[in-house]
């Protein structure tokens, strides 16, 4: 018994890249790694029974994100979102010898649930502005407002927290 053409499609697309650029996203979204598998789940059945109305087919890996975001949404209130314990794990263990790397992730900690989400989403999972725009239901010039902000509070905890020295003083003209 042969796939369907909707299975093929979605093999098609799901490649490892994209699945293990979902699987991190429902890792930070969720409290607990039993609930980002339920969340992936979830949001890979919905991609599946969708799969037809894709229009634009390069942009499957942006669209699973924003189907797990809707899922996650869909459960919680935004104030809710998290990068979790797990998350700071596998970062971690990439690069466990830059105490530079460990401390930008505490520091993320401190940042609004929205400018945590949007630099995972921009830095962390690689997507463009655009792809970024995409899953949060923005526009590209905003992205990269509210990105300049998150970049912004970022520099100030790890300022604050003596990570980084002050920032050095800009000359007049």
């Amino acid at each position: 018994m042969g796939i369907s053409a909707q299975q093929e499609q979605f093999e098609r697309y799901l490649n490892p890249q994209v699945y293990q650029r979902a699987w991190n996203y429902a890792c930070r979204l969720s409290p607990t790694r039993e609930d980002a598998e339920d969340l992936l789940q979830d949001a890979l059945a919905k991609a599946y029974r969708g799969i037809d109305g894709l229009r634009e087919p390069d942009r499957f890996g942006a669209w699973l994100l924003t189907i797990i975001r809707n899922s996650f949404l869909s459960r919680r209130r935004p104030d809710h979102i998290l990068l979790n314990s797990y998350w700071h794990e596998l970062v971690a263990a990439e690069e466990p010898e830059n105490p530079l790397a460990v401390a930008i992730l505490g520091a993320l900690d401190h940042l609004a649930p929205d400018q945590r989400e949007l630099i995972s989403l921009f830095y962390l999972d690689g997507l463009s502005l655009k792809e970024t725009g995409w899953v949060l239901g923005l526009e590209p010039p905003a992205v990269g407002q509210r990105l300049h902000r998150a970049r912004r509070a970022l520099r100030k905890v790890l300022v604050d927290t003596r990570i980084l020295g002050p920032e050095p003083q800009r000359c007049r003209q």
